[in-house]
């Protein structure tokens, strides 16, 4: 978030905050965050976001997720 905003501006897809208490993924689409998860860790916070890839259809993403 370069431009101080709390979000990406004109952004559609997914984003990953880090929160008080770890960290969020949101997939955000016409200016609206939807919360997918909030994770402790940044490993957890990046499965999860492979994770929406392979359930969206790329599943040769599968073999990063352990």
């Amino acid at each position: 978030d370069i431009l101080d905003k709390g979000c990406v501006a004109g952004f559609d897809g997914y984003t990953i905050e880090h929160s008080s208490s770890g960290y969020e993924l949101y997939y955000m689409e016409r200016g609206q965050k939807k919360l997918i998860s909030s994770l402790a860790s940044e490993h957890e916070v990046c499965i999860a976001f492979l994770s929406a890839f392979v359930e969206s259809g790329d599943p040769q993403l599968q073999k990063y997720i352990q």
